[in-house]
């Protein structure tokens, strides 16, 4: 006699199982297709909106850097400036940014193809 939860119980408890039926089978294809489905509609999503997120700030950073006066007319320490550096910045970060997500979308659409 084993005792409970050893691998002779286990298997008679496996061994007790009914074999699947083709309706099963079918309906477990049809959940595996559908979560398929799921899975790939919220990678299009999250592909296609995640672009707007991120780009919004940012650009609101580079708007408020345009905005200071240029060219240059006062001490080198004006925030004019201080603005060029942070401006030049912010449209490289922009440009990485929209990169990575671009590198994200395009393995989305891949990924199920």
């Amino acid at each position: 006699m084993s005792a409970p939860g050893s691998y002779r119980s286990k298997s008679s408890a496996s061994s007790r199982r009914k074999p699947r039926t083709d309706q099963q089978k079918v309906e477990i294809e049809r959940l595996l297709q559908e979560a398929q489905e799921a899975s790939r509609s919220k990678s299009e999503f999250l592909a296609n909106m995640s672009h707007e997120n991120p780009a919004t700030p940012m650009n609101g950073v580079i708007g408020m850097t345009e905005s200071c006066p240029w060219p240059l007319r006062s001490a080198p320490n004006s925030a004019s400036t201080l603005a060029h550096p942070a401006r030049l910045s912010a449209n490289s970060l922009l440009t990485v940014l929209n990169d990575v997500l671009d590198f994200f979308k395009n393995r989305s659409r891949t990924a199920w193809t």
